[in-house]
């Protein structure tokens, strides 16, 4: 799934198809978005923070 074992990577087999994702930044907010947590949604400035 990751050549050399290098790059963080998580294979989501939750859903009707696999996902593959890649880079811990992108893992963490596939997670957050997936689940409902950890992220703000409704105040822009405190997601911007969160992101940052």
């Amino acid at each position: 799934m990751n050549p050399n074992s290098k790059i963080p990577a998580l294979m989501d087999h939750s859903g009707p198809e696999p996902i593959c994702i890649f880079e811990s930044g992108a893992i963490l907010l596939y997670l957050a978005e997936k689940f409902g947590a950890f992220v703000p949604t409704e105040d822009p400035a405190k997601r911007a923070e969160c992101l940052s």
